[in-house]
């Protein structure tokens, strides 16, 4: 005869309360600005790159839902998602970054342009306007993704050891 107790069993989630709120305002704010830049990106540079541009694609639509639970009810898991997703894109901004370098010391090189990568540089040249905008939107959705990560894991950490704090879970540093 098999047992009935183990049927109704669920497994006991940890305890996942609505933090941060306005900080979550604020990063659901940060993520559709973030989203909004994306866009003339991905539509510039998706016959260049187009690996590349499908897999910003689709990590900037996986930050629609977070955007309402960051502005409605931002609990840990959210805060843990959003943060993660948006340290993802920051890795991909700085693969683009770094090949938007190595194309421009390359154009140096064969003399097209002159100074180097910097984008106050070029924006004199006519040639290059519709490049530097690129880079400007791409720099401005990095320090976007960095800031909405950066925001995460302070309200993670902060969240976290809260609770703990309140369970009476002592964290140590010695050993």
């Amino acid at each position: 005869m098999a047992s009935t107790t183990t049927a109704g069993w669920r497994p006991a989630l940890p305890a996942n309360p609505v933090v941060a709120v306005y900080a979550g305002k604020v990063s659901a704010v940060l993520a559709v600005v973030c989203f909004a830049a994306h866009v003339p990106l991905l539509t510039a540079h998706l016959t260049q790159m187009p690996g590349r541009s499908m897999l910003m694609a689709t990590a900037s639509l996986a930050c629609i839902p977070c955007v309402q639970h960051l502005w409605g009810a931002p609990t840990i898991r959210v805060w843990a998602t959003a943060g993660g997703l948006a340290g993802f894109m920051l890795l991909v901004h700085l693969t683009i970054i770094q090949s938007m370098s190595a194309m421009t010391s390359d154009r140096t090189a064969m003399g097209a342009t002159s100074g180097g990568h910097h984008i106050a540089s070029r924006l004199a040249d006519p040639a290059t306007i519709h490049q530097s905008g690129s880079e400007i939107l791409t720099y401005l959705a990095t320090g976007l993704a960095l800031g909405q990560a950066g925001l995460a894991a302070v309200v993670v950490a902060i969240s976290v050891k809260r609770r703990d704090r309140k369970q009476g879970v002592i964290h140590s540093n010695r050993r």
